[in-house]
């Protein structure tokens, strides 16, 4: 079976004289888990938006699903670091999650579109919010939400910026097993700022990104490993928003 991500020596940059990838090299197989870190500016973002087709390589190869990233963009599914809810519009949660499914044209959702959402936000433990107003829920309620939209169109591939951004310490785990349960069904890739978040994950690819990738599996990652691709020392041990690397 082909890898749902293969990128051979990508080249991107915004500015000519100063790379953001260089000769970067990944490769994810289908039904596995990925995590992406990395010091800020290293090209977390960027690579994802390579992956969605938001941005295009000015050299090497990138395919996802065999395909195109532009042509994959439908069977991937995307929840975003800032999902820039406007918490004062009066749309219930089973609302937001159906719209995942739906068509710019579609005038009212499928039966199966709404029993789906139904079904997702039982799965991610939050159906008794199904009614309520998007706004009166907490940052990691909403997140799960956003969660539950990406998924209800079934997509063979979920992307997350930062999905642990504003959750707690018990958020974040139930939510890394749940991730974790996904890759029965498709494949999962996740940024996170935080190396100590990263390592609870125990079946999963480790994506270093610093203008170019080294792939390590999680029982790899050590503070040497981390600090001979970052060249500085790092907090191995930093719970919450400490990257692993230098902000920059």
């Amino acid at each position: 079976m082909n890898p749902i991500i293969n990128i051979e020596n990508l080249q991107f940059s915004y500015d000519v004289n100063e790379p953001v990838l260089r000769n970067a090299n990944l490769k994810m197989e289908a039904n596995s888990f990925m995590s992406v870190i990395g010091p800020n500016g290293g090209g977390k973002s960027t690579l994802l938006k390579l992956i969605l087709g938001l941005l295009t390589p000015q050299g090497g190869e990138i395919s996802v699903l065999d395909k195109s990233p532009a042509k994959a963009a439908r069977d991937i599914g995307y929840v975003p670091q800032n999902t820039n809810i406007n918490k004062n519009f009066p749309i219930q949660v089973l609302d937001v999650v159906i719209s995942g499914a739906m068509s710019p044209w579609q005038m009212s959702p499928a039966k199966e579109d709404v029993e789906k959402a139904h079904d997702l936000l039982k799965k991610l433990e939050i159906d008794q919010f199904a009614k309520r107003r998007i706004g009166e829920l907490s940052g990691g309620q909403r997140q799960r939400v956003m969660i539950a939209r990406a998924l209800v169109s079934d997509p063979e591939l979920l992307l997350l910026d930062e999905p642990t951004a504003n959750i707690d310490a018990h958020g974040e785990h139930t939510l890394f097993e749940l991730l974790e349960s996904m890759t029965e069904e498709r494949g999962v890739v996740m940024v996170s700022h935080d190396v100590g978040i990263v390592l609870q994950m125990t079946d999963a690819t480790v994506a270093c990104v610093n203008k170019d990738i080294h792939l390590h599996k999680t029982s790899e990652i050590s503070r040497e490993v981390i600090e001979e691709i970052y060249g500085h020392p790092i907090n191995m041990l930093a719970h919450h928003h400490h990257d692993c690397g230098e902000e920059h």
